[in-house]
């Protein structure tokens, strides 16, 4: 019972350990998400700047935002 008891217990660890380093490569994800989406963001506003300070007609760049939850359940339902 004790060999069982342990191996549960070591099962448990593990399970923990997995959840947590998958929680924090999810949260990392988001981060970067948000950095890059930013980023291009900012790019673009300054492509449009470039172009009229040189007397052009600005390309229409669209902005970049994170999908919404409705967004993320439709792509989860039409995959799985």
């Amino acid at each position: 019972m004790a060999k069982l008891e342990s191996r549960v217990g070591d099962v448990e660890t593990c399970h923990s350990e997995s959840i947590y380093k998958l929680t924090r490569s999810a949260v990392k994800s988001d981060i970067v998400e948000d950095r890059l989406i930013d980023g291009v963001n900012a790019v673009g506003r300054g492509i449009g700047l470039i172009m009229e300070h040189m007397g052009l007609a600005p390309i229409d760049l669209p902005i970049i935002a994170a999908p919404s939850e409705a967004e993320i359940d439709a792509k989860l339902e039409d995959e799985y």
